[in-house]
């Protein structure tokens, strides 16, 4: 009974987290129409390797080019695995009792979509890597090094 109790919260947990942090990315500089959001872009909602990078209007373009052309193959994977959890959460809420093995094979599917999106966003990254120039690369740098400062910072003052 403990054993499945823990099974039921680990899989809660994993169904809360699921695709977000994937879905978040996907998709960050676009608007459903297909343009490039300027100003009104935080960094938070940046591809990681971007955020605190100057892009050229070519540099920009390419990137919309290169993250539309992978939307549709995310998007889709993103629809299957959120399917798959909800059928896990569906059978994990219903009546009655529930057996790990139930509900290995689907855990099995979403860790498989899991592995493809990671793949996928690290193929991308790297196209839109290959765009970048050194003195990008340092400025991207650059930028994480302040945020990791003001990081730093910030749990000095909780202390």
């Amino acid at each position: 009974m403990i054993r499945g109790y823990s099974l039921c919260l680990c899989l809660a947990a994993f169904l809360a987290v699921g695709a977000a942090p994937v879905a978040r990315h996907v998709s960050a500089a676009l608007d459903p129409s297909g343009a490039e959001k300027t100003e009104a872009v935080a960094p938070e909602t940046l591809p990681p390797l971007l955020r605190g990078i100057t892009l050229t209007e070519e540099q920009k373009a390419k990137v919309r080019d290169i993250v539309q052309s992978q939307l549709p193959a995310a998007q889709e994977n993103l629809k299957r695995m959120l399917a798959i959890q909800q059928e896990m959460g569906r059978r994990i809420l219903s009546p009655g009792s529930v057996e790990e093995n139930q509900l290995e094979s689907l855990l099995e599917q979403v860790l498989f979509l899991q592995n493809q999106l990671a793949r996928q966003n690290l193929r991308t990254t790297l196209e839109i890597r290959s765009l970048l120039t050194p003195e990008q690369l340092a400025e991207g740098a650059k930028y994480r090094e302040k945020l990791k400062d003001q990081r730093k910072g910030a749990e000095g003052k909780k202390k």
